[in-house]
């Protein structure tokens, strides 16, 4: 399925034109943030977790050695998993969990399918599953809101606007 992105949704980042996905979780509560590659791809996602919430993310880039991160992403208190992304990879399949009745709709879990990447599901993982259209494009960023608790509320993705085989 293919989704058109209207032109004011479009931002160019180097060369290459980005856009927002569509977002799952409570966007109503806590601070926006924006994690946005200047010019190349998501390198590397850390994830923390509870049994209950998304407490943080963390990204780098290719090309930018910088840790970016959101929420609680750091703290080894909680559990962590992370995964590296080849540099040429396109998405398959991205989903957000959230749960309307708990947590206030947070973000419970993520699932993400690459060309290259089986399956990786950090966090609680519930269904169903919010799947984001992110089929052939490549990762660039996320975007969202984390609650005054410092864990993830929402959560959408920022990717390329064309489709790469």
């Amino acid at each position: 399925m293919t989704t058109t992105i209207p032109a004011q949704d479009i931002i160019q980042v180097g060369k290459t034109e980005v856009a927002k996905t569509a977002f799952a979780g409570n966007a109503t509560m806590g601070n926006e943030f924006s994690m946005l590659s200047t010019w190349r791809p998501v390198k590397r996602i850390d994830v923390c977790y509870t049994v209950d919430v998304i407490k943080g993310i963390g990204v780098r880039f290719w090309g930018d050695d910088t840790q970016y991160g959101t929420g609680d992403w750091s703290n080894q208190a909680f559990s962590n998993m992370f995964i590296e992304l080849p540099e040429n990879d396109v998405l398959k399949q991205f989903g957000i969990s959230t749960d309307p009745s708990f947590a206030r709709n947070s973000v419970r879990g993520l699932t993400l399918q690459s060309k290259k990447i089986p399956q990786w599901s950090p966090g609680y993982v519930t269904n169903p599953y919010s799947m984001l259209e992110v089929d052939k494009l490549v990762l660039m960023g996320f975007y969202g809101w984390t609650n005054p608790d410092n864990f993830i509320a929402a959560l959408g993705l920022w990717v390329t606007v064309r489709p790469r085989v």
